[in-house]
């Protein structure tokens, strides 16, 4: 089949990890962002924007870990069915479709994922990332994020 469907022992571990990551990373980012109540004005363009810039990286940097620890859980292994390689001795319809993988990407090149997830201008993120990299920081996390916010919003005014 051009699907296989993973018997529940063989699919255990990804499905609890859905639920934990819904139930503890959706409150960890909620905490984070939280914390930061009160130290901005969402009405100001200046302090939105300088808000909404680290976001969407520090998001994509724990959902990449998190891809990554998904994709090392190692499922049971699964023989290959001979079916596959005998469908005509068996009188069965080989239901696979070939995939052009150029097509894939030139499709992906078309979505422009990267621009998606950009909530602020191409200008602003430049001058931004100028500005961030004039900080003693080594690197953005949720456990700085507050800080180089406070700390850059007077070399962007």
């Amino acid at each position: 089949p051009a699907y296989i469907m993973l018997q529940s022992i063989q699919n255990i571990v990804i499905e609890r990890g859905w639920l934990w990551l819904q139930l503890q990373w959706d409150a960890n980012i909620k905490i984070f962002w939280e914390a930061g109540v009160g130290k901005y004005n969402p009405s100001n363009p200046l302090q939105y924007n300088l808000v909404q810039w680290p976001w969407p990286k520090l998001i994509q940097q724990e959902l990449d870990v998190l891809k990554f620890q998904f994709n090392e859980v190692h499922k049971g292994l699964r023989a290959e069915s001979p079916l596959q390689k005998l469908h005509k001795k068996y009188n069965a319809k080989w239901c696979l479709q070939p995939v052009d993988v150029n097509v894939i990407r030139h499709l992906k090149e078309k979505l422009r994922g990267e621009d998606l997830i950009q909530f602020v201008s191409v200008e602003f993120s430049e001058k931004a990332e100028k500005v961030f990299s004039t900080l003693e920081y080594d690197t953005l996390s949720f456990h700085n994020d507050w800080d180089i916010f406070s700390n850059m919003l007077p070399l962007l005014l």
